[in-house]
């Protein structure tokens, strides 16, 4: 498929394409960079839209499953910060009084030790 016959049937779906990438993602500016993430992607397998007996559903289909994928990371990515900060140490409350308190303080927060092997 030559530059020509991709835009004349797939890159006049791009309103289309928009449409579901927004129901999907609720963001105007990631429903765009999964368009354009789509358009890359069908460009360079445009080899295999020659022959495809829809390439038009063919290209929603991807359009929708790049909207999942950036679902499913933004989510790993979500639960990885919530782990990180369920791990971390609570924040001090009140200003240490002296030096003492504060050693005092970040010894009884720091991780334990543990080594890879013993002898």
């Amino acid at each position: 498929m030559n530059i020509g016959k991709f835009s004349s049937r797939i890159a006049v779906l791009r309103p289309q394409m928009m449409a579901m990438a927004k129901r999907l993602t609720d963001d105007a500016s990631i429903a765009e960079d999964m368009v354009q993430e789509a358009l890359l992607s069908l460009w360079d397998r445009r080899h295999e839209l020659h022959g495809h007996p829809n390439p038009e559903a063919f290209a929603m289909t991807v359009v929708r499953n790049k909207c999942i994928d950036y679902q499913r990371k933004s989510a790993i990515k979500q639960r990885v910060i919530q782990n990180i900060s369920a791990d971390a140490p609570p924040v001090i409350q009140e200003e240490p009084s002296s030096d003492s308190e504060l050693i005092a303080y970040i010894i009884e927060h720091l991780p334990l030790y543990k080594p890879e092997y013993s002898d």
